[in-house]
């Protein structure tokens, strides 16, 4: 369930849900050039994954701001927070900036992604549901809302959601990945797996959707095939620990220990290399 949970989640995430939609809310507003050199290098410091450096820059950027100046700065403090899993501190600053600018659709979406973390799934509930009240095609709030509902337990709600997703808006990917999904939690599998065909057919270099088939068919006992799909998707993101610490587990499930050892080792060696970005 986990597994099935956060690839939903991390696709819907990458697709538009990110600190560029925090920066074009706030680019047009002219601020004091120490602030926005800060900012800028803030923001640099994000990109390159430098999060905790960022967190220094913007800090100290926002003791010396106000207004809509300030709103940006703590935008992307809270963004660096929540990428270091200083959740507490994220939520606090994401609320600052909707006390005066209630209606920021990219900040509420932020806030209630990490309400979603900390497992206060009613109260993301409230945040996509302002956004859905001013904007009802809104996929991201939808798509969000919809795993908000799976999370407790409302697999009614959550069909109803993706469904209407799929119907305005056929050619998302997310909607479709998330309604198989929702299929695989009911054990629907023929239903499942003729969705998960048909989204790799239409997307082949998705790596995300090669791992949510995988996880049906290790579901379903089918470990040498899930295996093959954890596989393609190594092959198109390569460098990616979490794909080979579920390789190491199929390789344990079909009795391939040295393969599993093999598969921990590279895991834990990749996300050593990725470790230093972070500090």
């Amino acid at each position: 369930m986990y597994l099935r949970r956060k690839v939903f989640t991390d696709s819907i995430m990458r697709d538009k849900i990110s600190l560029l939609l925090l920066f074009v809310i706030f680019a047009s507003t002219a601020y004091s050039q120490e602030n926005t050199t800060s900012y800028a290098i803030g923001i640099e410091q994000i990109e390159s994954g430098e999060y905790t450096k960022a967190i220094e820059t913007l800090s100290s950027a926002s003791s010396k701001a106000q207004g809509k100046e300030l709103e940006k700065i703590l935008a992307s403090l809270a963004y660096a927070q929540m990428m270091c899993g200083d959740t507490g501190s994220a939520l606090e600053n994401y609320s600052k900036v909707l006390k005066t600018s209630k209606e920021n659709t990219p900040v509420l979406l932020q806030r209630a992604a990490v309400y979603m973390q900390l497992g206060r799934t009613d109260d993301a509930i409230e945040d996509y549901n302002s956004i859905i009240a001013k904007e009802p095609r809104n996929t991201d709030a939808l798509l969000m809302r919809a795993q908000a509902y799976l999370l407790k337990g409302e697999t009614d709600k959550a069909k109803k959601e993706l469904v209407a997703i799929i119907e305005f808006a056929p050619d998302k990917t997310n909607a479709k990945l998330g309604l198989a999904m929702l299929y695989q939690k009911e054990k629907m599998y023929d239903k499942a797996t003729a969705m998960m065909d048909l989204l790799i057919e239409e997307e082949p270099s998705n790596a995300s959707l090669y791992i949510a088939r995988s996880d049906l068919l290790r579901e379903q006992g089918f470990y040498e095939l899930a295996l093959m799909d954890v596989e393609k998707a190594i092959a198109l993101e390569p460098s990616n620990a979490d794909y080979y610490t579920l390789q190491s587990i199929l390789y344990e499930k079909s009795g391939k220990r040295d393969a599993a050892a093999k598969s921990r080792r590279k895991a834990e060696h990749i996300r050593l290399q990725k470790q230093p970005h972070k500090q």
